[in-house]
């Protein structure tokens, strides 16, 4: 089965992490879904079980362990923009 990473840092609202959410749900279906989330986890919500999850905090140097990482395991990474 294929791998795919995604990277959200949700750090001002629960939005982005939603959204992201939205498209692992259809993803798990036909890859192998690690998520690297960088934000606090919320408790309550809850992503689709199939899908490894990975609590980062740190700012922009999440972002660069997210690409580090999805090397290291040979997953593309996919980043959800952000417009502040």
């Amino acid at each position: 089965m294929k791998k795919i990473l995604f990277y959200c840092q949700n750090l001002l609202g629960m939005g982005h992490l939603v959204r992201t959410t939205e498209l692992m749900r259809e993803f798990v279906k036909t890859f192998q879904v690690c998520l690297i989330d960088g934000g606090q986890k919320i408790e309550g919500f809850d992503v689709p079980p199939e899908v490894e999850v990975i609590y980062a905090l740190g700012g922009g140097l999440v972002s660069d362990a997210a690409k580090y990482i999805g090397w290291k395991h040979q997953k593309p990474v996919v980043t959800i923009p952000t417009a502040l």
